[in-house]
């Protein structure tokens, strides 16, 4: 009986996923977006690159550490990272590794080519 009170705190992170918070923003240079066959640029002063670091702002917590390969959706590069937005998954490549995050679609709506950048 004791033996499953002393494992009880190590199996807990276990079946939660191990959510970790990021501690990253968008660095302020431009970015590439590749949508649908479009590829275009979002500059820092812009309106998108804006909304997209409010985003990632409100959602520090909640990512998980993940080692699977994902088809390219909604791409966003910048030099040192990528940004995979896939249905109601987005993916964040980054110096600390590869994490993932649930997104609702309405959230990157607003990242097209259309936009104006």
């Amino acid at each position: 009986m004791r033996l499953r009170w002393f494992l009880a705190p190590l199996l807990v992170p276990m079946l939660m996923g191990c959510q970790t918070s990021l501690d990253w923003s968008l660095p302020n240079e431009p970015l590439k977006l590749d949508r649908g066959g479009q590829t275009c640029t979002i500059s820092p002063s812009s309106r998108q690159f804006k909304d997209l670091s409010d985003w990632l702002a409100k959602n520090r917590s909640g990512w998980s550490s993940s080692p699977a390969s994902y088809v390219p959706a909604v791409m966003v590069r910048g030099s040192n990272f990528s940004m995979n937005f896939v249905n109601s998954l987005v993916v964040v490549n980054y110096q600390r590794g590869q994490f993932t995050h649930e997104v609702s679609p309405s959230d990157y709506a607003f990242l097209t080519c259309s936009a104006g950048t």
